[in-house]
């Protein structure tokens, strides 16, 4: 956590494991562009227990991101004398990054956010909501995707998955729109606005289930945005003209 970093910026990044990585000494990041080094966790080996290592559950890396590395999630893993660790997903963006602030659980404490933006946070308990509001002016084309269920599908030591939706409101509380499900588990909402105002987003755990390994990156964001192409097979040696499959793509075709 965060499990989000802009290109071109370097960001601390928390690891959490179920065994110790004590002795962490490199990270393997697959691609180019991002580099990671541990961030020394503090623990010393105790003289009086020989043989004994400290039980490093939370590691610091940090972790570089080129201004041209490649965009879209990153699998790494992190040595140490005990063993190389399962895999774990960072994602790379080129829209401005925010973490999530508490408290920010009713409409009535919101986290003030401003467009494009993502937004790293943590459903980390029963009941836990997490509330939003921005502006947004009429005909705007408002694109919100979740990454997190689709990541901890890659994490073998958690028991529980989240099953995040997301619900897009007025200022008033009147329920606008809501997504379940999109990309498998994880919710795409999109939503054309109708007149200038205040508007609220909610990002939670259908089940208002929490656990404090449920982390995510919420994208919000009136750019175009690209959900598929056409085709999806091109035959080597050919030309072929691919058509962006989205939101907001205007005359966009090839």
């Amino acid at each position: 956590y965060p499990s989000a970093i802009e290109r071109g910026m370097t960001t601390e990044v928390t690891v959490n494991s179920r065994f110790t990585m004590f002795g962490a000494y490199k990270v393997l990041i697959e691609g180019t562009g991002v580099t990671a080094e541990v961030v020394d966790p503090g623990m010393k080996l105790d003289p009086a227990k020989p043989g004994q290592k400290p039980a490093v559950e939370n590691l610091k890396l940090r972790i570089t991101v080129a201004s041209d590395a490649t965009l879209g999630d990153r699998e790494f893993r992190i040595a140490t004398p005990q063993g190389v660790s399962s895999v774990a997903i960072i994602s790379i963006t080129d829209t401005p990054c925010v973490l999530e602030t508490e408290p920010n659980n009713t409409p009535d404490t919101p986290q003030k956010i401003d467009l494009p933006v993502v937004v790293s946070g943590k459903i980390q308990a029963n009941e836990d909501v997490d509330v939003f509001r921005f502006s947004a002016k009429a005909g705007d084309q408002l694109t919100f995707v979740v990454g997190s269920a689709r990541t901890q599908d890659k994490i073998h030591d958690l028991q529980s998955h989240i099953d995040p939706i997301l619900v897009l409101s007025d200022a008033t509380g009147r329920e606008l729109a809501t997504s379940d499900d999109y990309f498998r588990a994880d919710p795409l909402l999109n939503f054309i606005v109708e007149k200038d105002g205040d508007y609220v987003l909610q990002m939670r755990d259908v089940r208002y289930m929490g656990d404090a390994r449920w982390t995510y990156a919420l994208t919000a964001t009136k750019r175009p945005f690209v959900r598929a192409i056409f085709p999806l097979a091109v035959k080597r040696g050919r030309t072929t003209h691919l058509e962006p499959i989205g939101f907001g793509m205007g005359d966009m075709t090839s």
